[in-house]
């Protein structure tokens, strides 16, 4: 009598293999079977025997009841990428996977703990891009700052700004060198901005601009409908609004070109310290403002090249990234008041620890640790 796993979602291993960027034939030479019996297993053709369901549940790191339980219904995400045509498509099909898994994470959390409001200013946006001039974005960004209160001045922490503003921001591997950073505008969360910022650079100044960038999409495009963000052309020039958004939102007009006594490398380098963005962004930033013309934008980057900073910028080991806060603290409060236990988050998921801690972005390990014995409120804004 041949057995079988009782319940096994073929969907689900369809799931977790993409969620791994593994393909059917990859994934069949790590089990040691047929990439004709994964297929089969995942077209519910076929269900995996105890011992093949073990392997399965080892290699992909997941529990096994993730394979027997249907998932959630819930609309498909529409992510904004940086670099996605740098990217691959089975790296950017993974990390559409993980944010399901997220989502998973973050539905069990807002069961025992509001987090803060979201707080993106709605600027009436026209739906087509192509409506929005420059001068547009950079009213945008300005609008942005004074909707925040926060002067013209450098910008401490952006990701501490975000999170304030009811944004969740996670810092992970994203895996792959040529993908920075990706969010998502959730309707099904009211309207929160989600944003994924990659460790693999480890760049503190690189970051920040991931962060302004992804906020001027949450801030501009909010009304573009999906089919738009799909087309490639749209797509570009939508990249190109966010990261005119990130530089008039993280250097104003009214107070970065001044600070410019003269537009060397060496001015730059020291103004680095000071606004916390790279020298590159600081020369893009002054030729949008036509402080500098293409002549000298074209020599400045020569100079970057020939001392090397155009992968690795001076003060880029010095400088910090800037970590988020908000998903950690929410964690903390909830395990250490013995409100949310480690296991029942496991089981309300249906994904592993490991799993749990990739994709909110904390350390491994964490979900192992026992609770800290003390009692703090519940308030996270």
């Amino acid at each position: 009598m041949r057995l079988n796993t009782p319940s096994f979602q073929g969907a689900r291993l369809r799931e977790a293999r993409e969620a791994r960027a593994l393909s059917q034939v990859m994934l069949a030479e790590l089990l040691g079977l047929s990439s004709a019996s994964v297929s089969q297993y995942e077209s519910n053709d076929q269900s995996p025997s105890p011992q093949v369901m073990s392997r399965i549940s080892g290699i992909l790191n997941l529990p096994s009841h993730f394979f027997t339980t249907p998932r959630l219904e819930r609309p498909a995400p529409s992510l904004f990428w940086r670099s996605r045509s740098a990217a691959t498509q089975r790296i950017r099909h993974a990390h559409e996977r993980r944010y399901e898994w997220f989502r998973d994470v973050i539905s069990v959390l807002v069961d025992h703990v509001e987090f803060p409001m979201p707080r993106i200013p709605n600027l009436n946006p026209p739906a087509d891009p192509v409506m929005i001039s420059n001068d547009d974005v950079e009213n945008f960004a300005v609008q942005t700052r004074q909707f925040w209160n926060l002067g013209d001045g450098p910008i401490s922490n952006v990701v501490w700004l975000a999170e304030n503003n009811g944004c969740v921001v996670v810092r992970s591997d994203l895996d792959d060198e040529k993908l920075d950073a990706y969010s998502n505008w959730d309707a099904d969360d009211s309207w929160r901005c989600y944003i994924f910022l990659g460790t693999d650079k480890q760049s503190a100044v690189r970051s920040r601009y991931d962060v302004a960038h992804e906020l001027g999409h949450a801030v501009m495009h909010r009304n573009t409908p999906d089919r738009v963000k799909r087309k490639s052309d749209l797509h570009r020039l939508m990249e190109q609004q966010a990261n005119r958004f990130a530089g008039a939102f993280m250097m104003p007009a009214t107070s970065f070109p001044s600070e410019v006594y003269s537009p060397t490398i060496q001015t730059l380098l020291h103004l680095k310290s000071r606004w916390q963005m790279s020298i590159s962004s600081m020369i893009c930033r002054l030729f949008d403002l036509e402080s500098i013309d293409e002549d000298r934008k074209r020599l400045l980057f020569i100079q970057m090249s020939r001392n090397g900073w155009r992968r690795r910028e001076p003060l880029d080991d010095s400088l910090e990234p800037e970590e988020p806060r908000l998903l950690k603290r929410t964690l903390d409060l909830l395990l250490d008041n013995g409100i949310l236990y480690n296991e029942e988050l496991v089981r309300r998921t249906h994904l592993s620890a490991r799993v749990i801690e990739k994709v909110l972005g904390i350390s491994e390990g964490y979900l192992d640790e026992p609770p800290a014995t003390l009692s703090l409120p519940l308030r996270l804004g």
